[in-house]
């Protein structure tokens, strides 16, 4: 809270317009209307952010993409925040001015994210807050536990993973639920929910190409193992499938807001 105070005096703006820097996938949420939502004028697919999880020779390694409307691009940046007496130093991906959208503390305890476009959305906790306060721990589980218990407002799919332990965490406005307890040596989401309940209370655009690239995910790292690093940042970056691939880039001179795959992010946590 002070954080967002400070950003809020730094910039010469009021608080309220950095809450909705960093809580606008919520609030937009609010008022949802699946019936009057648009496609882009450009008529192109609609993106998202694409998660990856393996247990590699090399190590555990999570990964995502971020998309957004391109104009974001120039504003992407990581975020180092030192130790605290109450919390591990850690590395995010954010924006300017959002307090953090996904990374990695010094226990080796990481989280990404996936939005989901929730129907029963309320006021809640911004997200990105609440992304902070999972890294303030030093376990997994720990992590898991405070994305369960926070007062989230609308849908995201939360990981979050150490060297021992992982959890997929699908929300929406009311409803939690833990869809993956590391049983699988790999594990992908995309922007549609697994689980039946969450789904029930969520929506897909037309345009999304969520079931595209989560298809695309599945298929590659059961063909061929996740082996590093490296290899993980190549399928984030692959354009297969275009315009609907993992990773792509649908702006135009005409139409700068189109979507992009403005950032990403990979962590090995044993390395």
């Amino acid at each position: 809270h002070q954080e967002l105070l400070g950003l809020a005096e730094g910039a010469a703006v009021s608080p309220a317009e950095i809450v909705v820097t960093n809580h606008y996938t919520d609030l937009r949420d609010l008022s949802p209307d699946p019936a009057q939502w648009q496609p882009a004028p450009t008529g192109l697919a609609d993106e998202g952010c694409s998660v990856v999880w393996n247990k590699t020779p090399t190590g555990r390694i999570v990964a995502q993409t971020w998309d957004m409307h391109a104009t974001a691009i120039p504003y992407v940046m990581m975020l180092e925040v030192p130790a605290t007496a109450t919390a591990p130093a850690a590395w995010f991906l954010t924006l300017t001015g959002c307090l953090g959208l996904a990374g990695m503390n010094q226990a080796r305890v990481a989280i990404a994210i996936n939005n989901l476009y929730s129907n029963d959305a309320t006021v809640g906790v911004v997200w990105p807050a609440m992304v902070r306060k999972a890294l303030h721990h030093t376990s997994a589980a720990a992590a898991r536990d405070q994305v369960m218990q926070s007062p989230i407002g609308s849908g995201h799919h939360y990981f979050v993973a150490d060297r021992r332990e992982a959890y997929g965490i699908e929300t929406s406005g009311r409803l939690r639920r833990v869809i993956y307890r590391g049983e699988r040596v790999s594990y992908c989401h995309t922007n549609h929910c697994l689980d039946a309940a969450v789904g029930a209370v969520s929506s897909v655009p037309k345009t999304s190409t969520t079931y595209d690239r989560l298809g695309w995910l599945d298929r590659s790292v059961a063909g061929t193992p996740v082996r590093d690093l490296a290899d993980v940042w190549q399928r984030l970056g692959s354009q297969d499938g275009w315009p609907r691939s993992v990773c792509t880039n649908m702006s135009t001179p005409e139409y700068p807001h189109g979507t992009a795959t403005c950032g990403a992010i990979a962590a090995n946590l044993d390395s």
